[in-house]
């Protein structure tokens, strides 16, 4: 008997419920599939498919092929060329299996979005299919990785393609780093991390902008409703968001609706593109917004809660310099609230 089935012969006000129960087995399911031993057991042939072309010295191409947002595409890049740049045969990434690939003649979703400042693969290229890091090997491919290394190896080998660039500094104007940026990621990522309140974040941006000379409030979501919160606290005129046609509907994310698939990577990159120019950023966890602070290492990043064990990169790095962030905004509060109180 299907979920739906069942629903029905229930009584109505154990609906709620009984939804709430389907979606923490869903939740529980998920991270079991995507847990590391699961992986690492559900990898070992493809393991060792790449060691045998490895070893056979032939030079090759790595082909991401997992079905997964941009954020987390590109950070999959960056761990791999981590991984592989001083192996002699390694040659390029390409995705030639993407939600932001629109079929055509095309066959490279990092083309579309990305200049390539690397090597051409050369026809006797192999290539080596990867879905997760423990396609590879055992041990994660980010071990050792930071953000100001991710940032090198970023633009050692790639450059976000003009018009992308030209659209983000039009969309700011010239006083980009006087705009607060807020990153409030809803959809699938309540598997990956706790919802956190639209509450805190307003919080949050309300300390920042009592110490911050800040014009403008960027926000960046999934979800519509939070624009409009956000709109309804601040002020239309002060909060800007892109005219996005991509949001989650409910659990299913954004990047997994059906459409068009260029529009669908523009609206992805062109966010991270924007927020990376704020001043600073308020976010959750979102492999997005973590782009964001690739691109821009030295932009402060205030992270709001933390995702489920094991956390992976980056934002262990962003967690502990957000600490650092909070405990000086803490600071000036209180200083603050002295002064009132001495006043």
């Amino acid at each position: 008997m299907s979920r739906l089935k069942i629903k029905k012969v229930l009584p109505r006000s154990l609906w709620p419920k009984y939804d709430a129960l389907g979606m923490w087995a869903a939740d529980i399911l998920y991270r079991r599939l995507y847990a590391p031993k699961t992986r690492i057991a559900l990898g070992t042939l493809k393991r060792a498919s790449a060691r045998k072309v490895m070893r056979s010295r032939r030079p090759f191409c790595i082909d991401i092929q997992g079905l997964m947002g941009l954020g987390a595409v590109v950070k999959h890049m960056l761990a791999l060329h981590h991984a592989f740049d001083g192996n002699p045969g390694f040659k390029r990434i390409i995705s030639s299996r993407s939600l932001y690939l629109p079929p055509g003649e095309e066959k490279d979703m990092v083309n579309l979005y990305f200049d390539r400042l690397d090597e051409q693969c050369v026809e006797d290229c192999a290539i080596i299919p990867f879905d997760c890091e423990y396609d590879i090997q055992r041990k994660p491919l980010t071990e050792g990785l930071t953000i100001e290394h991710a940032h090198t190896l970023f633009n050692r080998h790639y450059k976000v393609k003009q018009r992308f660039v030209d659209e983000a500094e039009s969309f700011l104007g010239p006083g980009g780093k006087r705009v607060l940026g807020v990153h409030y990621r809803s959809g699938d990522k309540r598997q990956e991390a706790p919802r956190i309140a639209w509450e805190r974040y307003a919080e949050t941006v309300d300390a920042l902008l009592d110490h911050a000379e800040m014009d403008s409030i960027f926000v960046a979501t999934d979800e519509l409703a939070f624009v409009h919160f956000m709109e309804e606290r601040y002020g239309g005129g002060k909060v800007r968001a892109l005219d996005c046609n991509f949001l989650s509907l409910g659990p299913l994310a954004a990047h997994f609706k059906g459409g068009d698939e260029f529009e669908k990577g523009r609206e992805a990159l062109l966010t991270a593109l924007i927020l990376s120019r704020c001043g600073v950023l308020v976010r959750g966890h979102s492999f997005l917004s973590a782009l964001s602070k690739i691109l821009s290492p030295e932009m402060p990043v205030i992270m709001l809660g933390e995702p489920y064990p094991p956390i992976p990169f980056p934002e262990v790095q962003i967690m502990r310099e957000s600490e650092g962030w909070q405990e000086r905004l803490a600071g000036r509060r209180q200083a603050g609230e002295g002064g009132k109180q001495a006043g």
